[in-house]
């Protein structure tokens, strides 16, 4: 049996760099709503997220695969599973879910991405089997979100219930995701090509889509927004899935879907440094909790609960 995955200190430097920059992506989407509908967020984001990877693979000078590496039917075929299932179905999922509540109510939603992926990936891979040590620990992660969301005074009886049902989308499509991407590495392709190549099949399925729902070309868009689309494109997008990528391929599916509990704190320490909010105890206590469960999730703790 292979080796289980695990967080070295260049993970989880790539992990916490990863967390800010979707951190983030809420208040970016905040913005573009304003402005935009969902689909065409998700279109621009994408499309936007291609372009900058692949200047990034020229600069790199990181080139297709030959045929003998991949045939080239089935490596297309791979990314446009890959990328409606980690673009568009989740960016269009999480910006619709925005216009019916508020950006942190999502982000605590999208936090249930480990739990998807720990139990997918019990049955779906050799080496990232379900531990219960495992499984309580991203409970605990989930908790201290729940403690940092709630304080600010999130009511779940507010909004679209069906709105709140579908957010959950999102996060157990990231993971589907996560677990395909993983057999990429078969290939022994870039991730820097990887990150390139769903993009790329992300805009190709969501520019007709959105032309066909919502027809947004003829809007006019401020410089703001613009500015919003291009963070998101090139940053939210290009840099942050080129980290993720390589995540997935050092540290494994579902150490890499940490991220989602490391989000909302990172917004939290965004605002008071930011905004000067201030740092309430419930949110330092989240906080605490949200680290206990990484390392308890990550084997670096051991509660002995179980023997």
């Amino acid at each position: 049996m292979a080796p289980t995955p695990t967080m070295d200190g260049k993970s989880w430097l790539m992990l916490m760099i990863l967390s800010i920059i979707w951190a983030g992506s809420f208040l970016l989407t905040e913005i573009a709503l304003e402005e935009l509908p969902p689909l065409a967020i998700m279109t621009a984001r994408v499309t936007i997220g291609a372009i900058g990877l692949y200047a990034m693979m020229l600069v790199a000078r990181v080139g297709f695969p030959s045929r003998e590496q991949v045939a080239p039917l089935k490596l297309i075929g791979a990314f446009m599973v890959l990328g409606v299932l980690n673009n568009v179905i989740p960016f269009s999922v999480l910006v619709w879910g925005q216009t019916h509540m508020s950006a942190s109510l999502a982000s605590i939603l999208n936090a249930t991405m480990p739990l998807f992926t720990v139990i997918l990936a019990h049955y779906f891979t050799l080496d990232e089997k379900i531990t219960p040590n495992k499984l309580v620990g991203v409970l605990i992660g989930i908790g201290g979100v729940a403690v940092i969301v709630g304080e600010n005074g999130i009511d779940f009886s507010s909004g679209s219930n069906f709105a709140k049902i579908a957010i959950l989308g999102a996060p157990l499509s990231y993971a589907v995701a996560a677990l395909i991407a993983r057999r990429f590495a078969r290939w022994n392709l870039s991730p820097l090509f990887v990150a390139f190549g769903q993009s790329a099949a992300a805009a190709v399925v969501a520019l007709p889509l959105t032309t066909l729902v919502e027809n947004p070309w003829g809007i006019s868009v401020s410089a703001p927004g613009w500015a919003s689309l291009i963070a998101l494109g090139l940053f939210c997008s290009s840099v942050a899935y080129l980290i993720y990528f390589r995540l997935i391929a050092t540290a494994g599916a579902t150490n890499t879907s940490l991220i989602t509990l490391t989000i909302p704190p990172f917004a939290v320490v965004s605002g008071v440094l930011l905004l000067g909010e201030t740092l309430s105890i419930a949110q330092v206590v989240g906080m605490g909790l949200i680290l206990f469960g990484l390392l308890v999730t990550d084997g670096r703790l051991k509660l002995g609960l179980f023997s």
